[in-house]
């Protein structure tokens, strides 16, 4: 009896983790589409933000009923976004939920951790909360100051034709008061769109991280006067998106500290590629920090903290070494392939504070 009961619970064993891993596989083919519909749309509604951009600024003969069919396009394409985003979301923490549970029947038996588990898909709700404001920011942001200041350059450039055709002509004082005042809204318009992409960087879907990288930092060039060193190399392994996003916040965060607070002279910013990690290091000559001391005020998913987050969700390690005087160095390495899953895997079962201790000073 006893031995025909342990064949039959192994049967059930069996079945169930056959169960679970088909189920996966239906949800991440679900999810793969609802991924691939969301760029489509997210790419045809850019497309038409651009096209509507280009009426405002060059006002076309005729063009007014052209940019009226567009903003109900827009209209329609914003509603579709939204639904797509909201249905690709939610495969992606139902599928993170029935890896957790695989992953855990296999090794155990049972389902162990499962506040841990919980914990992790919290972390990623906020994540991509985060992530949603900011897309819903950088569309307001488009639609408003951005559509602003490109109707004031066409009133700018309106003023200067209509003053040219004038008996009397332009001043030429006054023209070039008007090209300077030109000039400012062109250079108010760039940091706005340079605003929008740091809040939604499109790039990162269409053309992969190294390029969205190399063209963050020509662009972060502008804004820190000092020496930038980049050590990339010419390839990446295959990353899943939420990597890809994970590895270019933790970083351009890494870029901004730098910025507001380490009065550095000189940043480097390497990518090395192993076997079974890859390894991305962001160091400065800054004034350098204690770890410790900002850990424990870091709140709301940003800074340091929320950096951790993001690295704690692809089952990534970031590490902070920084020193009063000493610069800083922030280490990410990002497990590839099956040592992705294992770290994945103890991630869900260390507690947040564990996390913590990882930091270290010097």
């Amino acid at each position: 009896m006893s031995e025909h009961a342990a064949k039959r619970l192994d049967e059930i064993d069996r079945k169930i983790k056959d169960a679970i891993s088909s189920f996966e596989t239906q949800i991440g083919e679900l999810r793969q589409h609802a991924a691939a519909l969301l760029e489509e749309i997210e790419r045809e509604r850019t497309r038409v933000q651009t096209r509507i951009e280009e009426l405002l600024i060059d006002q076309p003969e005729g063009g007014e009923d052209e940019l009226q069919r567009l903003r109900i396009t827009e209209d329609r394409l914003t509603e579709n976004l939204t639904r797509a985003s909201t249905v690709s979301r939610q495969l992606s923490d139902f599928l993170q939920l029935l890896s957790i549970t695989r992953q855990q029947w296999g090794e155990a038996g049972s389902l162990p951790g499962l506040e841990a588990a919980q914990r992790l898909t919290v972390r990623q709700a906020m994540i991509r909360a985060q992530e949603d404001e900011r897309r819903r920011l950088a569309r307001e942001i488009h639609d408003g100051p951005a559509q602003v200041l490109a109707n004031a350059i066409l009133s700018v450039q309106f003023a200067a034709r209509v003053l040219a055709r004038t008996p009397q002509g332009i001043p030429d004082s006054l023209r070039e008061e008007l090209e300077r005042i030109e000039q400012v809204l062109r250079d108010g318009l760039s940091e706005t769109r340079r605003f929008i992409v740091d809040l939604q960087p499109t790039m990162l879907k269409e053309q992969g991280l190294l390029v969205t990288l190399r063209s963050y930092i020509e662009s972060y060039r502008r804004l820190f006067p000092g020496q930038i060193e980049l050590d990339l190399p010419d390839s990446l392994p295959t990353l899943t998106p939420e990597q890809e996003l994970a590895i270019f916040r933790i970083i351009q965060e890494a870029l901004h500290n730098v910025q507001r607070h380490a009065r550095a002279r000189r940043i480097r910013l390497r990518i090395s590629v192993g076997p079974a990690e890859m390894v991305i290091m962001v160091e400065d000559d800054g004034q350098g920090f204690r770890p410790s001391a900002v850990a424990s005020t870091s709140a709301g998913g940003f800074g340091l903290h929320g950096m951790r987050e993001r690295a704690e969700v692809i089952g990534a390690q970031l590490t902070i070494r920084s020193e009063p005087g000493q610069g800083t160095t922030i280490t990410l390495v990002v497990p590839l392939g099956s040592a992705r899953e294992k770290s994945q895997a103890a991630a869900r079962e260390l507690p947040h504070a564990e996390h913590a201790e990882k930091e270290r000073v010097g």
